[in-house]
């Protein structure tokens, strides 16, 4: 899971310190019956491209792991398989397994509908042939992508106003 969004903050505890959604998901998995020593938080991200290279710098390929379990909600879970399929099939090849499981979408249905609409509209730039995959082809350039391009992390974003979000698409984050 990640850290969470460029989108709005992150929620605060009683003390006043940031909850990331990997905190929330990992201790919900915990109260379900997995076990902590299980668990691998990713809590750098903060959108889905972000999720996917993390997860492989941060845990897969350092520690040999191949097996993933990807869970998102059934709206984004076109986009989200687009974007991990590309990540985890870039050289070097890890014999990596990835199974991928919807959840429902728990939003109100004018918000969901919304959220679809930005979806869909998305779904070209992360397709096989898109731009975004012609600029990511390996995980240097994918590095090089999330780090001078990317709007959630590139320094370039520190001078670039923030831009209001849709009033439906922020409550769907």
């Amino acid at each position: 899971t990640a850290r969470g969004t460029p989108h709005k903050p992150s929620p605060l505890d009683q003390a006043g310190f940031e909850v990331h959604e990997c905190q929330m998901n990992a201790k919900w998995l915990m109260d379900h019956g997995v076990k902590a020593e299980h668990i691998l938080e990713e809590s750098s991200s903060l959108e889905t491209v972000g999720n996917a290279y993390f997860t492989r710098v941060l845990h897969t390929d350092v520690a040999g792991l191949t097996r993933l379990a990807v869970v998102n909600n059934r709206w984004h879970m076109k986009r989200t398989r687009l974007v991990f399929e590309h990540v985890f099939g870039m050289a070097p090849d890890q014999g990596y397994t990835i199974a991928f499981y919807s959840v429902g979408d728990g939003l109100p249905k004018d918000v969901l509908e919304r959220r679809l609409a930005k979806e869909e509209e998305t779904l070209p730039k992360f397709a096989e042939g898109g731009p975004w995959r012609k600029h990511t082809a390996n995980l240097r350039e994918l590095h090089t992508w999330i780090n001078l391009e990317n709007t959630a992390y590139a320094a370039k974003r520190l001078f670039q106003e923030r831009k209001p979000l849709d009033p439906k698409l922020a409550d769907s984050y």
